[in-house]
């Protein structure tokens, strides 16, 4: 019995990351990136401590639910003032190998998930 889940084609699926690349739907990106269900951007912000709400203006008129912060190869805390600043949406902050593969699981639920990734350096 085949239990794969079945995502429907125009989903992101991120397959693979490493310290210097994520791969989503067989593209391969070379930096930080926020990836939602729907799209990828690049997210062009230089580390996790230097984080700022502004930073995450790009996802304001974004239909998400959830937000994972992938904040690189060890978990840290995101500052009070972002993890609060978003009114309607959950914040989840772990490492970016466990944000790859809890988006991609949230993902297969139907959920509206994004993942703001920064490279596991």
């Amino acid at each position: 019995m085949d239990i794969t889940p079945v995502i429907p084609s125009d989903r992101k699926i991120i397959q693979a990351y490493s310290q210097e690349s994520f791969k989503i739907n067989d593209e391969r990106f070379f930096s930080n990136l926020i990836v939602m269900y729907n799209e990828v951007l690049r997210w062009d912000i230089s580390d996790f401590d230097s984080l700022t709400i502004e930073d995450f203006n790009i996802l304001n008129d974004k239909n998400l639910e959830i937000l994972l912060i992938g904040c690189g190869l060890l978990h840290k805390s995101l500052k009070p003032q972002i993890k609060y600043g978003f009114k309607n949406l959950s914040i989840e902050v772990m490492n970016t190998g466990a944000a790859c593969r809890t988006y991609n699981i949230l993902l297969a639920e139907g959920r509206l998930v994004g993942a703001a990734l920064i490279l596991p350096k």
